[in-house]
């Protein structure tokens, strides 16, 4: 099975990153478009949250999906247990969130339209490259030896990850994502 990595925003804390202080510390938020973060990473604080329509949750994520969705914060629980799974697929990156430490899991890890079934997917590009899907349907056994990844069926933009990863979550005790089999999300906010 592959799901779609999303906040678990209902019921943990939403993490962010403010573009103002990346561009402070780093120098230019641009820079977050290159493939790799890590020669120029400096550690950036992050925030949490209530990004909840009950606007009530005050429970702090293990582990999230950052908003550039390419990303995953992690306290150090997360990392410790996840760091040596995470590091063939991505860059470990420290950053703080209010006083604590954290890591931010940068994917570098991008597939091609060879892994996704084209006959079962389908998708708008705007003038502007912008990627609206319809549907999207991976073939999973192609892969299989991939733990999270992005495809290039949404312009990179999303993270998805297949089934060893949510056993690594789930069997860690690790709270904060939500694991969408709506790949494209059509039925989701």
């Amino acid at each position: 099975m592959i799901y779609k990595l999303r906040a678990d925003r209902e019921n943990y804390l939403n993490f962010y990153l403010d573009s103002y202080a990346i561009e402070k510390i780093i120098g230019d938020f641009f820079l977050l478009y290159e493939d790799h973060w890590a020669d120029f990473w400096k550690k950036v604080p992050g925030t949490f949250t209530d990004d909840s329509d009950s606007n009530n949750v005050v429970k702090v994520p293990d582990i999230t999906v950052w908003a550039t969705q390419n990303c995953l914060a992690l306290n150090q629980n997360a990392y410790d247990k996840l760091k040596q799974h995470l590091a063939e697929f991505g860059e470990l990156l420290p950053i703080e969130c209010e006083g604590t430490p954290y890591w931010l899991f940068h994917s570098t890890n991008k597939t091609g339209m060879e892994h996704v079934d084209l006959n079962q997917s389908a998708r708008q590009v705007d003038e502007v490259d912008y990627v609206e899907m319809q549907a999207l349907v991976f073939k999973e056994d192609s892969l299989k030896d991939q733990l999270v990844f992005q495809t290039e069926f949404s312009n990179h933009r999303n993270m998805y990850c297949t089934e060893e990863f949510k056993t690594l979550v789930d069997s860690n005790g690790l709270k904060g994502l939500y694991f969408s089999r709506d790949l494209a999300c059509i039925d989701e906010i």
